[in-house]
């Protein structure tokens, strides 16, 4: 997971989707397989400079 960026913060918002997917059934491994995928990984990165601008 080198092109996630450790941040002291966390994004409460994450937080509660992450939450809400393991509430209907989804696996710990299924959400890290989609927060890795490379369509989220390039949406993360756009938002991310979004907020640094």
């Amino acid at each position: 997971m080198e092109n996630v960026r450790k941040s002291a913060e966390l994004d409460l918002e994450w937080l509660e989707l992450i939450k809400e997917a393991l509430d209907v059934g989804l696996t710990k491994d299924e959400i890290r397989t989609f927060l890795k995928s490379p369509a989220v990984m390039s949406k993360m990165d756009f938002m991310g400079s979004k907020k640094e601008s």
